[in-house]
């Protein structure tokens, strides 16, 4: 039986690994510029390094913006170097929000 923990977990899994997906695209970015992408220059760095930004499973959102604000999508915040989801949702799922953040410096 499918129950709500296991949408939990399993939206979790697939936040997670679509992060990863954003983080690789910004690895790959740094390692071909010797910098990390600009927040503002986002769209550049995905138009090379990915075919299409993942959607946040909590809001089905791809929106990057630079800094938190609950909307869904994900946050790029160049000043903090993190990645992470820029959704409420899913931290309403489990306490695993703190696991949703990539730090990139």
């Amino acid at each position: 039986v499918y129950c709500y923990l296991d949408y939990c977990r399993d939206s979790y899994l697939l936040t997670k690994a679509r992060l990863i997906t954003i983080y690789s695209a910004v690895l790959n970015y740094k390692q071909d510029n010797s910098e990390f992408p600009c927040a503002d220059n986002i769209e550049e760095l995905l138009s090379g390094y990915l075919s299409v930004v993942p959607e946040d499973p909590g809001t089905k959102s791809n929106k990057i913006v630079e800094s938190y604000d609950g909307s869904g999508g994900w946050v790029y915040d160049t000043d903090k170097y993190i990645l992470q989801v820029n959704s409420i949702k899913i931290w309403n799922l489990y306490t695993w929000h703190n696991r949703l953040v990539i730090k990139f410096h």
